[in-house]
């Protein structure tokens, strides 16, 4: 994987890893054109922000909400319809996401363990995950990033962590300081939880085999993975909620990636409920 080329003292290399990572990377250079990486690399930083939220507000904007909001994209001639008379449905009071978290409260070790594992680790046997991936290439990068040491039992860095799917390990990618923080808190708006999931898209990886379609596919990955999570929170009364509205590339330097390499897509921010 690719991240920013800052010099760690205390890195430890998986010489194994290296290998492996240097080969993949000689063959992606042959797999994929500089115009097909550029041209994806270009639309990926279309869609980024340099800042959280940044679209404009309109009152013909706020009209067409008030009219989609909370709607689905129905036809408007159909040939037929067939109901489902005895559906049991459901009442909620709030919203399936949630942004409130109690931060005074450490997550037990086992448990995250167990939560990661069961989301994003890969299953003995055939070494597929929870969630689907196209051709079995899995080039979202799932990062943990935490914002206290008061987050989890047993984790007494704040930083962003890579989650090995095979071990079940937290391999620590960059240390937080404290400035490290309230700069990314100043990016995202605030620090919602102790802890979040950041996933990372490595866009070599993603298009080498399926072009630029193995972009779509890996967009669909993330969705899927942020499902996978979610319904394991949601077996243990844990919360959650998405967030895009962040610079994106600073974002992604920040925690230790490369902006054009492995950009942040999306942040999942859980924790235990307030």
């Amino acid at each position: 994987m690719s991240r920013e080329k800052n010099k760690y003292v205390n890195s430890k290399i998986n010489a194994l890893q290296f290998q492996k990572n240097q080969s993949a990377e000689i063959l992606e250079e042959v797999l994929i054109s500089p115009e097909k990486f550029n041209k994806v690399s270009k639309f990926h930083q279309d869609t980024t922000w340099t800042r959280a939220y940044e679209w404009n507000g309109s009152y013909t904007l706020e009209e067409w909400l008030k009219i989609v909001e909370m709607t689905d994209v129905l036809p408007e001639y159909f040939e037929e319809r067939i109901s489902f008379p005895n559906i049991q449905k459901r009442f909620r009071e709030a919203s399936t996401s949630h942004r409130k978290f109690l931060k005074d409260v450490i997550i037990r070790k086992d448990l995250l363990g167990q939560i990661l594992y069961d989301s994003f680790g890969r299953a003995e046997g055939i070494p597929t995950k929870n969630y689907p991936s196209a051709g079995g290439l899995y080039p979202i990068i799932p990062l943990i990033l935490i914002f206290s040491v008061q987050a989890a039992e047993g984790i007494s860095k704040k930083g962003s962590y890579v989650y090995d799917s095979s071990s079940g390990e937290l391999l620590l990618l960059k240390e937080f300081s404290n400035e490290d923080i309230v700069t990314i808190e100043s990016n995202v708006g605030e620090i919602y939880s102790n802890i979040a999931v950041g996933y990372s898209m490595d866009i070599r990886r993603a298009i080498a085999k399926y072009g630029y379609r193995g972009y779509r596919h890996a967009l669909i990955e993330v969705g899927a993975m942020s499902q996978s999570i979610r319904s394991n929170l949601k077996q243990i009364d844990h919360g959650d909620f998405l967030l895009s509205g962040f610079s994106d590339n600073s974002l992604t330097k920040m925690v230790g990636l490369s902006p054009r390499l492995t950009p942040l897509i999306i942040l999942q921010w859980f924790g235990i409920k307030a």
